[in-house]
């Protein structure tokens, strides 16, 4: 569930890496660049999700076992193969941290950061299930939960004379303002009960109490959740697992 390194080479100047070809889409394109999706976006189906969900549980949990830390994950970071499987792709934010350590490093992408990025208060492995938490959010709404949205009026004029860096850099300040302090509201005709239940022990602000933190025992309460306790785990390893349909 991670893509494949082959080899690496460098000179004076640059370092080069060599990685395994994946033909496919980015989950991206398939959430928002559908022929089916017409205006806006459509959520994808319930068996999706989750199917996606799980692959990028294991993805996760190998990544976590080489004590790295991922930290950028996001649907323009997600390969869907052509056979239907997710990977993980695009290490540049990737990181080594040992257990009981923490970096302070602010990076990734503003609707996806964790609270303790968006806090500097040091962060390790639990910032990842975060991520995973806001991509499983926006399978099934087409957005993402603390997103700032420009669509009310009010917006709108505060907006009116504004530059582009300037609407970016409101936008993005109150993406981070969401994170931190907006309540997480799970639409329940968007999810079924284990599903919002899994939601919010993995949205959970307190990252070692989060679902999947090394604090609150890793990836395996978070395979563990009632949401996903019917996965065949081994045979999504061995991709012997027939995909859903997307919708």
């Amino acid at each position: 569930m991670v893509c494949g390194l082959i080899n690496t080479y460098e000179d004076s100047k640059s370092m080069y890496i060599l990685m395994n070809l994946e033909t496919g889409k980015e989950l991206f394109e398939l959430l928002y660049r559908s022929e089916s999706t017409k205006s806006g976006t459509a959520p994808v189906g319930l068996e999706y999700a989750q199917f996606i969900v799980a692959n990028l549980v294991l993805g996760m949990g190998h990544v976590h076992a080489k004590n790295f830390v991922f930290r950028d994950l996001k649907p323009e970071n997600v390969m869907v193969s052509r056979n239907g499987y997710a990977k993980l792709i695009d290490f540049g934010f990737a990181k080594v941290i040992n257990a009981g350590e923490k970096s302070f490093t602010l990076c990734g992408t503003a609707e996806y950061l964790a609270p303790e990025i968006v806090m500097g208060t040091g962060h390790n492995q639990a910032v990842d299930w975060w991520t995973l938490g806001i991509v499983a959010f926006e399978l099934r709404c087409g957005r993402t939960p603390f997103d700032a949205s420009e669509d009310d009026e009010e917006t709108r004029e505060e907006e009116a004379g504004m530059t582009k860096e300037q609407v970016v850099r409101r936008r993005r300040n109150a993406i981070m303002s969401n994170i931190v302090s907006k309540k997480l509201r799970v639409p329940k005709e968007r999810f079924t009960e284990d599903y919002g239940g899994w939601l919010r022990a993995i949205l959970t602000r307190e990252a070692p109490r989060r679902l999947g933190a090394p604090e609150s025992g890793g990836t395996r309460p978070v395979r563990d959740h009632p949401w996903l306790r019917g996965i065949d785990w081994g045979g999504l390893l061995d991709q012997t697992v027939q995909p859903p349909r997307l919708r």
